[in-house]
C-alpha cells in the first residue's frame, strides 16, 4: 500500500476534489480516499527516477489503484481525486 504523506480536501462547488501526495509507490498499489462518493482520478508521477506519467488511477468503491509499470516502491505520485 502507497504511503500517503500529506492530503486535502477542498470543495469546488457541488463537486469535491482531494490531493493526494503518495511515496514509497509500486505498480498496482492502492489506497482509500476519503471522498465519500469518487468518480474519476487522475495521477502523475513526480520522481526524480525514470518514472514516466503513464499512470492510471483505478476506483473501487473508495479504493484507488495505481497502475504504472515503471513504480518500483520508491516513486511519488501526485493524484487529484474528484466527486462527492
Amino acid at each position: 500500500m502507497a504511503t500517503v504523506s500529506y492530503r486535502f480536501l477542498t470543495v469546488q462547488g457541488p463537486v469535491k476534489m482531494e490531493v493526494l501526495n503518495l511515496t514509497s509507490v509500486t505498480d498496482a498499489d492502492t489506497v482509500t480516499t476519503n471522498m465519500a462518493r469518487p468518480l474519476f482520478a487522475i495521477g502523475v508521477s513526480n520522481s526524480d527516477e525514470t518514472a514516466t506519467n503513464n499512470t492510471n488511477i483505478s476506483i473501487s468503491g473508495k479504493t484507488l489503484t495505481i497502475n504504472n509499470a515503471d513504480f518500483g516502491g520508491t516513486d511519488v505520485c501526485n493524484v487529484l481525486v474528484f466527486g462527492f
